[in-house]
């Protein structure tokens, strides 16, 4: 059962990757045609070739546009798998099976967060589907007691996140 799980959240996980994707190569121009505006004429003998349409770095890759207080999502899921091997008494075989689970939610967070055809409140319900998908991952590889106290650390991190909103709501100018 927990392996049938696993695989329908990599399943979604794998769509979501890949529709973006598509999406992106919808967007851009078929290689070998000119961007709208430009002319088609070859560039004069010895001239350097024309850059390729490559779009900009991913989110948390190198010479990407992030904010320099934001850490990578790798960064992010090793701080995680440290939290969490401290907190959760966790095996090293349990940190190998745990630490792509949180690599792979990082990911999709910053892309979810970074896409900018989604409203805020979308982009709130997919963050939260993503955790709450991969909060069942690691549950499945955690022993009874690490279960309950991951639990807590869940509760914990659901708290925190009720705060900002309130305080968000609070600080926000009422029309």
């Amino acid at each position: 059962m927990r392996l049938s799980s696993l695989s329908v959240t990599l399943g979604a996980a794998l769509i979501c990757v890949l529709s973006a994707g598509a999406l992106r190569a919808q967007e851009q121009p078929a290689a070998g045609t000119p961007p709208p505006g430009a002319t088609s004429q070859t560039p004069p003998a010895g001239a350097a070739a024309p850059a390729a349409n490559v779009p900009p770095p991913a989110y948390g890759q190198p010479g990407s546009a992030q904010p320099e207080n934001v850490p990578s999502p790798q960064r992010q899921a090793e701080r995680q798998i440290s939290m969490l091997t401290r907190r959760l008494s966790l095996t090293p075989e349990q940190q190998s099976q745990i630490e792509p689970i949180l690599a792979n939610r990082q990911h999709l967070v910053a892309t979810i967060r970074h896409d900018s055809t989604l409203a805020p409140w979308q982009k709130r319900v997919k963050v939260q589907k993503v955790f709450r998908d991969s909060d069942g991952e690691i549950e499945a590889i955690l022993n009874g007691p690490q279960v309950q106290r991951y639990q807590r650390i869940v509760r914990e991190r659901l708290a925190r996140q009720r705060k900002m909103q309130q305080q968000q709501m609070g600080a926000s100018p009422m029309g």
